[in-house]
């Protein structure tokens, strides 16, 4: 029994990142909210409410947005392609929608060479 507990926790972490669904683009619009902080981000899927400055929002910390805002306008100012990571429930980034908040669903980004 022992065993099995130890085995299915080395496999679960493998089994959640092969059903990530990864959603890659060039930032083509990046707003920051003056009157809520929230930063939204469109990258070819539609307007994305991701998180917001200034508050814990969908579990992403105040700190943890503002970094994200950094790493999309970087992203942005040089025309680099970002991924962005998205849990299984969402289907697939045609799926996730316009103007809507995906922040819990959403756990991180990555900026391509």
């Amino acid at each position: 029994m022992r065993s099995a507990l130890v085995l299915l926790a080395l496999l679960s972490p493998q089994a959640a990142h092969a059903t990530t669904i990864v959603c890659s683009g060039e930032i083509d619009r990046l707003y920051l909210r003056v009157e809520s902080g929230y930063v939204v981000v469109d990258y070819g899927y539609g307007m994305h409410w991701i998180c917001t400055i200034g508050a814990t929002t969908n579990g992403i910390t105040s700190e943890s947005c503002a970094a994200l805002y950094s790493t999309l306008l970087t992203a942005q100012s040089i025309g680099k392609t970002v991924d962005f990571y998205y849990r299984p429930e969402v289907g697939s980034c045609q799926a996730l929608g316009n103007s809507v908040v995906t922040g819990d669903r959403f756990y991180g980004v990555h900026t391509v060479k």
